[in-house]
Parts: structure tokens; C-alpha cells; sequence
């Protein structure tokens, strides 16, 4: 099957500079979504990607503008992809499997606003509406740059529109896609600091969740960006939660200790916010109910990780939850003209 890629590329800001000029992101918020349980994580196989598509049961067109979902309709796939409206109207795509996971991405930033399980439990940190496309402080959404010049434009804040839809034609089942596009002369804001397209590909692969980003440079003139894959996933307990498989990852405190063995970092009580370089491939977040949440990634080197303080989750001011957030901020990505770079991760759950 042949697939047209899209030719995009990203804004160019740079992170603050930390200790030994390493970059380090700027603070977000208390995120604040209600907690659900993450007990019915059942066993699930190891991620492993598969590029390569087989089938396609169904292609939309190309640029649709993304105004109201009832005028996306033709990009809706029965039983596998669906255009919905998020609380305040922006339309939002929810994708079904044949083995009963969803996913719900708005158009609005591009966030994985949900994941959830046949049984109906939600993976990610999300607040009391998943619809709600007002509350950003959840789900998984890309950011670039991670911060910026005072007026300069953000993904994440920006809407994307649908380039294509599509699920496809396997013998068992079918794996549903959408692929949304944002452009410097098509998102509507002036305050891109050059010529770019961005591609971003959601699909459900069984158990899985799968992210594909894509970002080329149009300009003239080479760009340079950090960037991020910021990720909310709930925990049972924040204390208890553990992040494993640092081996070899270094870290911009030089005071930081582990509190556990070597590869496995502790969230603990206090709260968190850590930024970890040249972290290998795959990681898994421990979310204390005897499963984790594994990430496999393929472009992205570092990883941040944030948690509330243990007491704001008791005051009910931030939920148990852990971000645990693939980037590129050691390194930032520098993509020549008419280059090119392209990050891929994929989710899934463990039984540990």
C-alpha cells in the first residue's frame, strides 16, 4: 500500500540552560485529573512495532480544516474510527479496535486525551470529562518547541487538522489511525519563527497505543528545537510507583541518588521533576498494583519524569499519577532544509 507523507518541519526555541549548560524544561503546572483504578491491568505482550501497513480499508482526503466534527464526518471509519465532539464543540477522533481498547485524540493540540482498556479502565491521567478539550493538563500530547520566545507559537496549543484516517485489513483485526497535520501556514498564528509541517499518527495495535511524529523543515535555513512526548499516567500510589530500566541514563543533578537499586528510580513522597539523558529504548513505570505501563521509543533520548508531592494528592490538589515524558532536550534536534526527523513510541501494559 502506498502512503503519501506529508512535507512539514518545527519552531525553533531552546530549552533554559541548566548545570554544565545542559537544557532543562520549564515547569508546568499541578496537574489536577481524578484518579481511577489501576487494578484490572491484566498481562499484556511486549510492544513491538510493526512499520509496515497491510491494508487499508478506507483513506479520507487531505487538509480538511478542523472546525466542528460534524463536518469531518467522511474522515469516520463504522466501528473502528469516529468523529466526536469534545465538551466546548472543537471535534476530537475516538479510535476502536476489534480487541476493545480506545483512544480519543482532539484536534487541539493534538492530545491523546484517552486510553482505555476492554474492561473500561483508563490508563492515562485524565480529568473528570475526557471530552473536555479545555483541560490540558493530561492524556498525551506533543510539544515543540518546549518553550519559547514571548509570543511564539506552540504544538500543543495549536489545532491540528485530519489529514487521513484509516484501519486496516488484517486477519484478525484492524488497527485504527488517524493522522493529523499542523503546518506554519495553516495553524492560523503568525508566531512561527519559520517554515515547517508536522505529521502525527495515533493508531491501537491490540494492546498497544502507538505514536509516530514526524517534523520537516521547509524553510531556507536550518532549525534546531527541543522537544517532548508529554505523557500523564496514573498510579495506585505515587510513593510506590517505580521507574525501571534507567540503565546508563545520566542526569543533570549531580547530587541525585537513586533511592532504590541502580536501574530503578523511586518516585517518593516528595514530588519529582528529573530529566534523565541518553535513556535507553525501553522503560517501564511500576503503577503499583503488581502491573506497569511499558514504553518502547525509537528517536527520543531523554526522558522527564514528574510526580506530585505525596500530601497534594491527600489535599486532592494533583491526582496519583506519574509523567513520564520520552524528549529530546540534551541534544536538541537541528533539521536541515528540507530535512526531515521523526520520533516513534509505543504503550502497553505488563504484568510484573
Amino acid at each position: 500500500m502506498h502512503r503519501t507523507e506529508l512535507r512539514p518541519s518545527v519552531t525553533s526555541s531552546l530549552l533554559d540552560r541548566g548545570p554544565q549548560g545542559n537544557p532543562v524544561p520549564v515547569s508546568h503546572s499541578t496537574l489536577q485529573p481524578v484518579s481511577v483504578s489501576f487494578n484490572s491491568l491484566h498481562k499484556a505482550s511486549r510492544i513491538s512495532y510493526h512499520l509496515s501497513r497491510h491494508g487499508l480499508r478506507h483513506r479520507s482526503c487531505l487538509g480538511c480544516c478542523a472546525h466542528q466534527a460534524a463536518d469531518l464526518q467522511h474522515h469516520g471509519i463504522p466501528g473502528f474510527v469516529s468523529i466526536v465532539s469534545s465538551e466546548n464543540g472543537l471535534p476530537a477522533v475516538q479510535l476502536t479496535n476489534s480487541a476493545g481498547w480506545s483512544a480519543l485524540v482532539h484536534l487541539a493540540g493534538c492530545r491523546i486525551a484517552s486510553w482505555i482498556m476492554p474492561s473500561g479502565d483508563q490508563i492515562l491521567s485524565i480529568p473528570a470529562d475526557a471530552h473536555d478539550s479545555r483541560a490540558t493538563a493530561h492524556g498525551i500530547v506533543p510539544e515543540f518547541p518546549m518553550s519559547s520566545e514571548a509570543g511564539a507559537a506552540s504544538s500543543h496549543s495549536s489545532p491540528w487538522q485530519i489529514s487521513s484516517t484509516s484501519a486496516d485489513l488484517q486477519p484478525d483485526e484492524r488497527d485504527p489511525e488517524v493522522e493529523l497535520v499542523l503546518s506554519s501556514d495553516e495553524s492560523g498564528s503568525a508566531a512561527w519563527p519559520f517554515l515547517f509541517r508536522a505529521v502525527h499518527s495515533v493508531s491501537l495495535h491490540g494492546d498497544q497505543l502507538r505514536s509516530d511524529l514526524r517534523i520537516y523543515n521547509l524553510d531556507s535555513q536550518p532549525v534546531s528545537f527541543t522537544a517532548m512526548l508529554h505523557s500523564h499516567i496514573e498510579v495506585v500510589e505515587v510513593p510506590t510507583s517505580r521507574v525501571i530500566g534507567l540503565e546508563g541514563a545520566t542526569t543533570s543533578l549531580a547530587s541525585f541518588r537513586n533511592p532504590t537499586e541502580g536501574p530503578v528510580l523511586q518516585l517518593g513522597r516528595q514530588g519529582m521533576e528529573q530529566v534523565f539523558f541518553n535513556v535507553p529504548d525501553y522503560l517501564e513505570l511500576d503503577v503499583g498494583s503488581g502491573a506497569a505501563v511499558a514504553l518502547t521509543s525509537d528517536g527520543w533520548a531523554d526522558v522527564i519524569v514528574r510526580s506530585p508531592a505525596a500530601q497534594a494528592v491527600t489535599r486532592g490538589t494533583a491526582s496519583a499519577h506519574c509523567c513520564l515524558s520520552r524528549a529530546m532536550v540534551g541534544r536538541p534536534v537541528v533539521i536541515q532544509p528540507g530535512g526531515s526527523w521523526r520520533a516513534q513510541q509505543s504503550w502497553n501494559t505488563v504484568d510484573l
